[in-house]
């Protein structure tokens, strides 16, 4: 994903939205480091979900159809069922706020900081 026509400090540039829609090809930044069991057990944590309930074992076998139901194999699918309850509608971010905090993933990763 070139930069072709960026200008920094212009606000009305489209290249901070597609870096989010696009991340595969996203050159600027690096891996997450975060795979789905790792992400399923951050999620169970932070919600203080029970380790042996449902939408626990949803998240930790979303490969699973018995477990994740009809959203099996897709674990962003079967995190949104699980997180659409439990997370406010409304939202303050900003695309340069998610991209920050994306962009620090991506370099503790790099820094193999957990």
């Amino acid at each position: 994903m070139g930069r072709k026509g960026f200008h920094p400090g212009q606000d009305d540039s489209f290249y901070p939205v597609l870096r989010l829609l696009l991340p595969q090809l996203d050159r600027e930044r690096g891996p997450y480091g975060v795979k789905e069991h790792n992400l399923a057990k951050v999620y169970i944590r932070i919600l203080c979900l029970p380790k042996d309930g449902r939408d626990a074992e949803k998240l930790l076998n979303f490969r699973a159809p018995k477990s994740a139901g009809a959203q099996s194999g897709d674990f962003a699918d079967v995190a949104y069922w699980v997180l659409k309850s439990r997370c406010p509608e409304g939202s303050k971010l900003t695309v340069q706020q998610v991209n920050a905090h994306l962009d620090n993933i991506a370099i503790k990763h790099a820094m193999h900081e957990p």
